[in-house]
């Protein structure tokens, strides 16, 4: 249940805010460089692999965040 609650705020983020101005320059700069260095079906699938890694680390986030807040973390 969690993993689907994270997710749907996920999804939220994306579709209603849009990546953050700083993430989204990032991730181009990144994808630019790519492009350069190799071809269009390896930029493609390295572009894949950061937007993986973006949601692993948002969720990765998130649920540290909840674990925070359930206690079962403690700072």
């Amino acid at each position: 249940m969690r993993q689907e609650i994270i997710q749907k705020i996920y999804e939220h983020l994306v579709n209603e805010y849009g990546l953050s101005e700083e993430i989204s320059d990032m991730f181009d700069s990144i994808t630019e460089k790519v492009e350069e260095l190799s071809n269009v079906d390896e930029a493609e699938l390295i572009g894949n692999k950061l937007a993986d890694l973006q949601h692993a680390v948002f969720v990765l986030a998130t649920n540290t965040v909840l674990d925070f807040i359930s206690g079962r973390e403690v700072a």
